[in-house]
C-alpha cells in the first residue's frame, strides 16, 4: 500500500462495487481495516448514491430476485437470504435502504433486515414505513406522479410528469416509479406489477423494455444500492443522517448535457 498515495488507493476503492472490496479484503491486514473501517462504508454509500452506480433492483416474488438497473437484461435468483430454509413459503420483499432489504417470512410473520452484498443478516419484530412520491391515476386519462420536494411540508408537493396512454388504448395499467436514469432525463416504471419502462421526462415518451432473462410473470421491484453497510456497526448513526439528509433535500433536475442512461 506504500507503493502509491493513501488518498489515491481509498479513491480506486470507492469506485469498486462490493463484491471485488470483499475480496480484496484478504489482501492484507491493512486493506481490512480500510474497507471495514466506518469512514470507508460511509464514503462508499455516499459515492454510489451520488454517481447512481452498484444499483439494481429486487423483486418480490416468492423467492427473491435481483435484475443490474443498468443493463436490465437477465434476472437472477438471491438464494442466499435468511430465510432460505422456507423455500415452500412466500418471502416478501418490504423495501431496500442504503444497501439494506427488509424481507418478511409470511409463514411466520418474522422481518429480517439483510444485506445482499455482505449476505448477513438480523431478524427483527419490526415495521417500517415512509413516503415521499405517490401516484395519482384518473383512468382513462392520464397518471400523475407527485414528489414532496421538502420532505414534511405539505406546500412542497409538485407534480414531476404525466402519462397519458395512446389514442388507441382505452385504460390505464397502475404504473409505479423507481428511480432515475444515470442522467436523470429518464425514469424506470414498473407496469401492472408485470412490465419495466423507460418514461423519457424530455420527450413524455414511453420506451417499453424487453423483459429480463429469468424474470417472473408478476413481481413488485424495489430499487437497492449495493453497500457495506452492517446491522451494528458504528456507521448507522451515519446511514440515518445521510437518510435525514436526503428526505430534506429539494429534488433537481440535471443541466442538459449528453442524454445517457
Amino acid at each position: 500500500m506504500t507503493s502509491f498515495p493513501m488518498d489515491v488507493i481509498v479513491d480506486i476503492l470507492l469506485r469498486l462495487p462490493v463484491i471485488s472490496l470483499l475480496r480484496f479484503r484478504c489482501v492484507s491486514i491493512q486493506f481490512c481495516t480500510l474497507i471495514d473501517s466506518p469512514e470507508f462504508i460511509r464514503s462508499h454509500l455516499k459515492k454510489s448514491i451520488e454517481t447512481k452506480n452498484h444499483r439494481s433492483l429486487i423483486l418480490s416474488n416468492k423467492i427473491p430476485r435481483s435484475v443490474d438497473f443498468d443493463s436490465l437484461d437477465s434476472c437472477v435468483e438471491l438464494d442466499h437470504h435468511p430465510f432460505k430454509s422456507y423455500r415452500d413459503f412466500d418471502i416478501q420483499v418490504w423495501g431496500s435502504c442504503n444497501g439494506l432489504v427488509c424481507l418478511r417470512n409470511i409463514k411466520e410473520d418474522v422481518l429480517a433486515i439483510w444485506n445482499p452484498s455482505t449476505r448477513k443478516s438480523e431478524r427483527f419484530p419490526v415495521e417500517l414505513g415512509g413516503c415521499l412520491c405517490i401516484i395519482c391515476c384518473y383512468n382513462p386519462v392520464r397518471n400523475d406522479v407527485w414528489v414532496m420536494k421538502d420532505y414534511g411540508k405539505k406546500e412542497s408537493w409538485s407534480k414531476l410528469f404525466s402519462v397519458a396512454p395512446p389514442q388507441a388504448i382505452r385504460s390505464f395499467k397502475p404504473m409505479i416509479p423507481l428511480g432515475y436514469s444515470k442522467s436523470g432525463y429518464e425514469v424506470l416504471l414498473v407496469e401492472d406489477d408485470t412490465e419495466l419502462v423507460w418514461y423519457d421526462l424530455e420527450n413524455k415518451a414511453i420506451e417499453k423494455i424487453k423483459t429480463p432473462r429469468g424474470m417472473p410473470v408478476k413481481f413488485k421491484p424495489f430499487v437497492h444500492v449495493e453497500s457495506l453497510v452492517t446491522l451494528n456497526g458504528e456507521e448507522e448513526t451515519f446511514v440515518k443522517n445521510l437518510e435525514d439528509k436526503r428526505k430534506k433535500k429539494k429534488i433537481n433536475r440535471p443541466k442538459k448535457n449528453e442524454k445517457k442512461r
